[in-house]
């Protein structure tokens, strides 16, 4: 199953969409750290278990459980920084480092966006950001 990304438009939404789920770390984990590769490639950290589990690099969005990412680095991964990530509800895309007259260095498509999809571009605000471990589904808010 392929990781979906939702976006909210404020936290009041993600709370009644998550009511009573939150506690439970399977549900709501937080993400630690966003990188991209060269070849159109994102990669989610979350540290989620001890288990350490099969990484599959061959997708665009890869996870990775417990940080473990640092056994695959090699150098030219982009640490993804706050306000580096724009939200484009004319594409329905989330734009990575995003260029003034240029395309940015990664766009994503976004498969959700609850609570009413915004009129101009904003950005995702880096305080709230999850990963729904059952549902394989990256959350971020505007």
């Amino acid at each position: 199953m392929a990781t979906s990304i939702y976006v909210y438009r404020d936290k009041g939404d993600y709370d009644t969409l998550y009511k009573g789920k939150s506690d439970a770390w399977t549900f709501q984990t937080p993400i630690l750290d966003l990188y991209l590769k060269p070849k159109d490639k994102l990669w989610v950290i979350t540290n989620t278990s001890t288990r350490p589990t099969s990484i599959d690099l061959s997708r665009t969005i890869v996870h990775f459980n417990n940080g473990q990412c640092f056994d695959w680095m090699d150098g030219d991964e982009t640490l993804v920084e706050k306000e580096k990530i724009v939200y484009n509800p004319k594409n329905n895309n989330l734009e990575f480092f995003p260029r003034h007259l240029r395309k940015p260095l990664f766009s994503i498509n976004v498969d959700k966006v609850v609570g009413g999809k915004p009129s101009k571009k904003l950005k995702i605000k880096f305080t709230h950001k999850y990963y729904d471990v059952t549902n394989n589904r990256i959350n971020l808010f505007v």
